[in-house]
């Protein structure tokens, strides 16, 4: 899941509940989020709702994540693990992953290794700033990342433009689909082609 997020800029709690038909070849639908409560003898509780964190006032069926070539090699993985589950992270009795034990394993991990890193939203900070350095605008990334475009200039900074498919494109590299290059204003940082990977 680590991976999966590195390379989507998906939640903690969005990875877990994602399901195989949410696998639309070229887009992840994210519409759904796992949620921890206790109940009344103080035992912890997982739950799915039908809403991501930024739709919880306004639900508008989610959004749709760019499936880049690398991220498309992590769900060719996810869906070879053994046992028969609907989710494309899962355990071997096919029961979705826990957001929780995935954040803990991961501070675990990066703790052996001696990385700062601490939870799952570092990834989701690192794939934001790497679609920077590619010159999309806030609007592009709040897009992509689930959140309102102010959040993204408050917390990262950058303009504005264009759309899914052709996002996708520029993040693979692939500018022959770029069809509609017409900019209202030009970006404050010249875009750099190339895949995520470089």
């Amino acid at each position: 899941m680590t991976l999966a997020s590195s390379y989507s800029g998906l939640r903690a709690g969005e990875l877990p509940v994602l399901r195989k038909t949410d696998d639309f070849g070229d887009f992840l639908h994210v519409h759904r989020q796992q949620r921890k409560e206790k109940d009344d003898n103080g035992h912890q509780f997982f739950y799915e709702l039908p809403h991501t964190k930024d739709e919880r006032h306004h639900p508008h069926n989610g959004r749709f994540v760019p499936i880049i070539p690398e991220l498309r090699e992590v769900l060719n993985h996810a869906n070879a693990l053994p046992g028969e589950s609907e989710y494309i992270f899962h355990n071997k009795k096919g029961e979705p992953l826990q957001a929780d034990s995935y954040e803990q394993n991961l501070r675990r991990r990066c703790k052996r290794l001696c990385i700062s890193t601490s939870n799952n939203h570092a990834f989701r900070i690192a794939f934001n700033s790497k679609l920077i350095e590619l010159g999309f605008s806030a609007a592009e990334r709040a897009l992509i990342l689930g959140h309102e475009v102010q959040t993204n200039e408050n917390h990262y900074s950058v303009t504005d433009r264009r759309q899914l498919a052709d996002i996708r494109n520029r993040m693979i590299g692939n500018d022959s689909g770029n069809s509609q290059k017409t900019a209202k204003k030009p970006s404050r940082r010249k875009a750099k082609k190339g895949s995520m990977s470089n």
